[in-house]
């Protein structure tokens, strides 16, 4: 599955930094996909959770490593997306989540109205 996001910036850039936009654009949305397969296999324990930091710290405990969490189930994310900022794997992690979360929403809500129209997907 495909994640897609799209962005307008009006900044007056060299096209170096816009390559570098570009590129970090592309490296989050990474990010965002190999979360939101995370979250997916995982929304039965996530789901149980009712606080949104709660949830985003179950994901995390199961992709990041720490001196107290060493052996995490997807441990090749912080291979994969090495010297990842704190901040920003916090922000991807919430942001799968709400992602995931719209998708369940707009799902059930296509069950429920009898699955009339296209059938949402998840794309990442």
């Amino acid at each position: 599955m495909r994640v897609q996001q799209s962005y307008i910036a009006r900044a007056l850039v060299s096209h170096k930094q816009a390559d570098v936009l570009d590129s970090t654009v592309t490296e989050y949305n990474l990010i965002i996909a190999y979360l939101i397969h995370v979250i997916e296999e995982n929304w039965g324990n996530i789901a149980t959770l009712e606080h949104p930091h709660e949830q985003q710290r179950y994901v995390e405990k199961l992709v990041h490593k720490t001196t107290q969490n060493t052996n995490p189930v997807y441990a090749d994310f912080d291979e994969e997306f090495n010297q990842l900022p704190s901040s920003i794997r916090r922000d991807a992690i919430t942001a799968a989540i709400g992602d995931y979360k719209s998708y369940n929403t707009q799902h059930e809500q296509w069950r429920t109205d009898g699955k009339h129209g296209k059938e949402p997907t998840l794309t990442y």
